[in-house]
């Protein structure tokens, strides 16, 4: 049968998806293979900030123009000018 073990995002575990031989037989073929190595993804699932990325990605170039100026400013040191400094030469 068909179980939901988590809402938002929604999880579901298929119970008798595989039987236990084949099971075993897919552990056997990987294990066989001698390649098994733990996967690049740090975390997986829907998070606060996979919903701040999309939010900024539908913001558009405005969005993506002003936060790649922010960090570069902040990388280079450079200053926007708002503490009093004049940026501009004289």
């Amino acid at each position: 049968g068909l179980q939901r073990i988590h809402s938002d995002p929604d999880i579901f575990v298929v119970h008798d998806f595989l039987s236990s031989q084949a099971c075993q037989d897919i552990i056997d073929q990987a294990t066989a293979q001698d390649d098994l190595a733990q996967s690049p993804v740090a975390y997986g699932g829907w998070t606060d900030d996979v919903k701040d990325a999309i939010e900024l990605v539908a913001k558009g170039p405005a969005a993506w123009l002003a936060l790649l100026s922010a960090w570069y400013q902040a990388t280079h040191g450079i200053s926007d000018g708002s503490d009093g400094a004049s940026t501009a030469s004289q």
